[in-house]
């Protein structure tokens, strides 16, 4: 059936259940800013704005800088570290309600706005706690962009053209897969309505495409080069058994355990479709889902990291709210009953989120012990302690624990500042060597020497040099 112009819930408070949900993500990231802050790439941006300053865009991904604002304004001010923290977690969930407010409030479509709350939800088991990832912010801006898109299928001003093809390299850039789900709503709503099928979509994924070759001919980068290689030799290693690549046995039994939403509703979409004769659309969403999961898949064949498995299939989760808000909710006749599964949806979900912060808490508390460890045992404030597979398995990364620790001992003193280095793979020279350097810190990604620091009203690590704690 085509897309109605009024796309609101009409005499329902899905638009409050919506704000509600969101509200409650806020909340918990007040609770669990540590949780979310010492962990990996927060930790190491969170040391990078303190020590370098500015907006820290990693790999050209510049939509990524939104969620940097709060906490730079908050080191620029010189507030307490805690509330530089605080303020970054709450970056990222306030974001997602800013985009929800325009989407539900200033376009008027309720239907694409209620994507928001259920995108970090439905699936979500690790990626509260790894909250950085840019995949997560450019799904929820593609989902702004379409609703934009729908509300002036047919531009008549130009700042309604601007907008529209404007957000096209910001989508583009938010990270590498971004065109997969791009192209699924374009095909989605595409297939939905005649409305769309205008010059105005044509525009939109003629200019994605040419935007995309630029892309990948004058704007690639290290990391995204690597991961392009490390794809393709992974493609060959298993080429033509891909269906026996380990991440699919992987992805089967976590979908079971941890992300059942995505089966579920697949399953059940796809018969929707089957009856009511809507091939293409069965066909869209199969296609995409199996392709995509074929892509990542191949990209990272053992999914060593649970937390970075679960925000790289985030798509899939889009995949699969879509057709359910679109084409499922409007022909259930009794709306209160919509009201009632979504809101009971929502209390699973985040009972769930709330009770997986455990293993995000007991890195905290571990780091807590070894921090209290060195300040009674020691003199200096920079240990290194050995790398061994239960440390990872107990703290997911150990690549972070410099940045990490740095930033909990000076939390409420910078007199009481220490870092702890857990180098990977054995004992480099930067190891060896690193007790006779003056060095400020140490990391796996090289040495900062004292005189390469500036001062500042966050860190005194002195200069002590880095002692073997084993």
């Amino acid at each position: 059936m085509p897309i109605p112009r009024n796309m609101t819930y009409a005499h329902l408070p899905m638009k409050y259940l919506g704000y509600l949900v969101l509200g409650i993500l806020l909340v918990m990231s007040i609770v669990f800013y540590k949780e979310r802050t010492l962990f990996v790439d927060v930790a190491f941006q969170t040391f990078k704005m303190i020590t370098e300053g500015g907006w820290q865009v990693q790999v050209n991904r510049f939509g990524s800088g939104l969620v940097h604002a709060l906490p730079l304004a908050a080191i620029r001010m010189e507030l307490p570290l805690w509330m530089v923290l605080l303020s970054y977690s709450l970056s990222f969930t306030l974001l997602f309600l800013l985009l929800y407010h325009i989407t539900v409030q200033w376009l008027k479509n309720e239907w694409m706005g209620f994507a928001i709350p259920l995108l970090f939800t439905l699936n979500t088991f690790d990626g509260f706690y790894w909250a950085t990832s840019e995949l997560q912010q450019g799904l929820a801006v593609l989902l702004v962009y379409f609703a934009f898109l729908l509300k002036y299928p047919a531009p008549s001003k130009w700042w309604q053209w601007a907008v529209i093809i404007l957000g096209i390299p910001l989508l583009a850039t938010y990270h590498p897969v971004m065109f997969i789900p791009f192209f699924f709503m374009w095909g989605f709503f595409w297939l939905s309505d005649e409305r769309f099928r205008n010059s105005t979509f044509y525009v939109v994924l003629l200019v994605m495409i040419v935007f995309l070759l630029v892309k990948s001919s004058f704007m690639g980068n290290h990391y995204d080069a690597g991961k392009m290689a490390e794809f393709w030799n992974n493609f060959d290693a298993y080429y033509p058994n891909l269906l026996k690549l380990p991440s699919n046995k992987i992805f089967l039994t976590r979908s079971i355990k941890f992300w059942y939403f995505f089966p579920l509703l697949f399953i059940f979409e796809n018969g929707w479709y089957l009856w009511k004769k809507q091939w293409a659309k069965a066909i869209l969403l199969t296609g995409f889902s199996l392709v995509f999961l074929l892509i990542t898949h191949i990209g990272s064949p053992h999914t060593t990291y649970r937390f970075y498995a679960e925000v790289n299939y985030m798509p899939l989760t889009l995949f699969v709210i879509l057709p359910l808000l679109f084409d499922i909710v409007p022909n259930i006749k009794k709306k209160r009953l919509v009201v009632l599964l979504f809101s009971l949806i929502f209390v699973i979900r985040l009972v769930t989120i709330y009770n997986h912060h455990r293993p995000y808490s007991n890195r905290i508390v571990w780091l807590q012990e070894q921090l209290d460890n060195i300040q009674r045992n020691y003199t200096s404030n920079k240990v290194i302690i050995p790398f061994t597979k239960e440390l990872e398995d107990r703290l997911y990364m150990t690549w972070g624990i410099p940045y990490e620790s740095l930033l909990l001992s000076s939390m409420n003193n910078r007199e009481h500042s220490m870092t702890i280095f857990v180098p990977k793979g054995g004992e480099p020279s930067l190891v060896r060597d690193i007790q006779v350097q003056d060095l400020w810190f140490a990391s796996d990604f090289g040495a900062i020497n004292s005189d390469e620091i500036s001062d500042n009203v966050y860190f005194d690590l002195k200069r002590d040099v880095y002692i073997i704690v084993h």
